[in-house]
């Protein structure tokens, strides 16, 4: 049933027709807790019908793919498709997911947040200290083991996939990441590497999502505030409203392209 809807929205564009489901990476001190700073919740006060799963954030990859693939099932029970959204991490769980032949014509859209796709230093530098650590999770994040799974890839031709890409620039970071934002800068250069990242994840990382889909944003910020934690520069839009503009652009995909 449809609600009235805010100002400035367009009826027929409130709502998509398929529920958004939120798939979260790595998780810190900085999102323990809210790990998308009520980005889902925003949403759902706007209209949309909206999931937030919650995998394990450490331990074997399949043990996060099935966790998450539990929770596409039971959505699944009540909606013929879902669109998705997945940051960081969870866009290299978005990715193998999307070729189980169980979820073939399930998913209506993915888009890829700060993905990535060319694996992150951080993984490489954790495996010095042994695996233990992080276990798993380093192994998969690092490039080998992304670039094994893009390798495999093959796009749905019934999926639309789209990428938000962070990337400070000279905006300015939030708190948890400014010390990680200088030390990758410094290694990268010392590899003599292009230097450019959002914090945790080279942006030459993020871009080799663009060979993956069709639609491409890019959010002023870095790793985090890319998922809604600030500071946001005054000039440019917060990331909820870059979020609300982005399910209302699937809101007219649904209702413009035959499904």
């Amino acid at each position: 049933m449809r609600q009235t809807p805010p100002p400035g929205l367009r009826p027929n564009c409130l709502l998509t027709r398929f529920p958004i489901c939120f798939i979260h990476g790595l998780k810190n001190i900085f999102c323990a807790h809210d790990y998308w700073h009520g980005i889902p919740e925003y949403l759902s006060k706007h209209g949309y019908e909206v999931h937030e799963f919650h995998g394990p954030w450490r331990g074997p990859h399949e043990e996060r793919l099935n966790s998450f693939a539990n929770d596409f099932r039971e959505v699944l029970k009540k909606s013929e498709k879902v669109h998705v959204i997945a940051h960081s991490l969870g866009a290299i769980d978005m990715v193998e997911l999307l070729m189980w032949k169980e979820f073939e014509k399930k998913f209506s859209s993915v888009t890829f947040v700060s993905p990535p796709f060319g694996g992150s230093p951080y993984a490489e530098l954790g495996l010095l200290f042994g695996e233990k650590l992080f276990a798993s999770t380093n192994l998969t994040l690092t490039e080998l083991h992304v670039n094994q799974i893009l390798k495999k890839f093959v796009k749905p031709k019934d999926v639309l996939i789209g990428s938000i890409l962070s990337n400070p620039g000279k905006y300015p970071l939030c708190p948890g990441l400014t010390i990680q934002h200088k030390f990758l800068t410094r290694y990268l250069r010392h590899k003599g590497l292009p230097e450019e990242n959002d914090g945790l994840v080279p942006l030459t990382s993020q871009r080799r999502a663009k060979s993956l889909g069709e639609i491409f944003l890019e959010f002023p910020g870095d790793h985090n505030q890319v998922i809604g934690s600030g500071p946001w520069p005054r000039s440019e839009k917060t990331a909820h409203a870059i979020y609300l503009d982005h399910a209302i652009f699937l809101a007219e995909y649904d209702f413009k392209t035959p499904q």
